[in-house]
């Protein structure tokens, strides 16, 4: 898993899965990234560590990109992203029932977050925590 990207705790003292590195938007060298899905999908669903367990792409083209994810719950979904949008698939040895009726149709999503909080109740739980730690931080 050399380019797998582990999530969680970040004081947690065992190994830690390097990083893909993933060009800035600021980058102006080229007028379009070829591998912009890879980094588009990289980027979006390393900002979700906090509800996931961890993410590797597992296969990338100019058009799409697909990552497997890792759920809180303990088992694995494929995301893919292209100029559709989101979509999700079925990881391996995951049993078609553990898959959201929504999933299984081809729905798209236009969010990482909203394809994240249809699969896994974990990472919805999780998500909304964390909004209220930072309304909270806000309030005098």
């Amino acid at each position: 898993m050399a380019d797998g990207h582990r999530c969680g705790n970040p004081s947690d003292d065992s190994e830690q899965i390097p990083r893909t590195s993933v060009p800035s938007a600021d980058d102006n060298s080229r007028p379009s990234t070829p591998n912009f899905p890879t980094a588009e999908l990289t980027s979006a669903i390393g900002e979700q560590c906090f509800g996931i367990a961890g993410f590797t792409i597992v296969s990338s083209t100019v058009h799409e990109a697909s990552a497997r994810v890792a759920l809180l719950e303990g088992n694995t979904v494929i995301i893919s992203l292209s100029s559709h949008g989101y979509t999700a698939g079925m990881g391996p040895r995951q049993e078609r029932r553990e898959v959201p009726a929504e999933i299984t149709l081809g729905r798209s999503y236009e969010s990482i977050e909203d394809i994240l909080t249809v699969l896994s109740s974990r990472y919805a739980d999780a998500r909304r925590d964390r909004l209220f730690a930072k309304l909270q931080a806000l309030s005098p």
